[in-house]
């Protein structure tokens, strides 16, 4: 039962990793409102592959639908405290406004919730399994019961995310929950782990470990800021003049670059320490590779004019960086 739950527990990240990938893709494609409602599309648990299949009037259909999904929003944010982004929402004409049917944008969104479903259904399973620890350890419960209920409000976010037609600090809420379910599936892994004993490693070295996650995570969260004004600038110039782009950033895009060399310095000098205590931790070789790519990618990004293949990856990348760093973390002791 162990070792069949521990698997479970990777399938479910690996799950959680291909729903990111597929998001990024969705957002890079312009895909995001390919379904213009959700759970279903067009109505449909199966979309349209043409216009045809679709009623003249679908734009208005859909449109009224959405204003009645973001009014209710609306209400939660004032009630919640965020009366001045509900008024901005209710003020933006632009959110209200449908794009035209496209069979491939639809069936790009619409494979990816079909992934998110997967994703779901493994993480209930995990939930029911993990009851099997109760007497011996009720945090795993309560960890995978979190990340259950985590999982369930970032797919309800989802449905906000169509209903505000995609708009900016929606989508980077939506990216922070997933990073939160990355973080906390990687605790339910090492938990459910069947190896228990820690290594022993120097203070330093755990400090060390817990700052280059800190500032990953920082990381990622700048970039979702990033990809906010990269949005920003295709909607001003389409896919046209991505050379420029990078000089209508915002300070926030060289700190993002610096950061990164912080982390390659960083782990570096991990490495080193760990080589000077004759500590051996698995994973510290793959996390050079990850890093190693990653920077790869982002000034593949930088300099070739943000070739949009290129997105998806970066950000997968950058969250198995977090999920080798926080295994490692997790796996040591001081």
């Amino acid at each position: 039962m162990i070792k069949r739950f521990s698997i479970l527990t990777k399938l479910t990240l690996i799950a959680v990793l291909l729903v990111v990938l597929a998001g990024s893709v969705v957002r890079m494609s312009g895909s995001g409102m390919g379904c213009p409602d959700w759970p279903r599309c067009f109505g449909q648990w199966i979309p349209p592959t043409d216009i045809s299949q679709l009623p003249a009037d679908y734009k208005e259909v859909y449109a009224a639908k959405r204003a009645k999904k973001l009014e209710d929003f609306c209400r939660l944010l004032d009630r919640t405290g965020f009366s001045q982004e509900a008024t901005a929402m209710r003020s933006d004409s632009s959110l209200l406004e449908e794009q035209d049917f496209n069979a491939t944008k639809t069936w790009t969104e619409y494979i990816n919730r079909l992934i998110g479903f997967v994703s779901g259904n493994l993480m209930l399973v995990q939930f029911i399994l993990s009851l099997w620890w109760w007497k011996t350890d009720k945090r795993l419960i309560f960890f995978c019961l979190l990340n259950l209920i985590l999982l369930a409000v970032t797919a309800w976010f989802g449905a906000i995310v169509v209903a505000t037609n995609l708009l900016p600090w929606v989508l980077t809420v939506h990216m922070v929950l997933a990073l939160l379910i990355i973080v906390l599936q990687v605790v339910i892994i090492e938990r459910a782990s069947m190896q228990k004993e820690k290594i022993q490693v120097p203070k330093t070295i755990r400090v060390l470990l817990g700052l280059v996650i800190v500032i990953g995570l920082l990381q990622i969260l700048m970039g979702t800021q990033i990809r906010q004004q990269i949005d920003a600038l295709y909607a001003q110039f389409g896919g046209e003049d991505r050379h420029l782009w990078i000089d209508q950033l915002t300070t926030i895009f060289y700190i993002h670059r610096s950061f990164s060399w912080m982390i390659v310095l960083l782990t570096i000098f991990i490495w080193y320490k760990l080589r000077e205590s004759s500590v051996e931790l698995p994973g510290i070789k793959f996390l050079f590779s990850v890093i190693a790519i990653e920077v790869v990618s982002g000034a593949t990004l930088a300099y070739f004019n943000m070739p949009a293949l290129i997105q998806p990856l970066h950000l997968l990348l950058a969250c198995m960086m977090i999920i080798v760093q926080m295994r490692m973390f997790l796996q040591t002791q001081s």
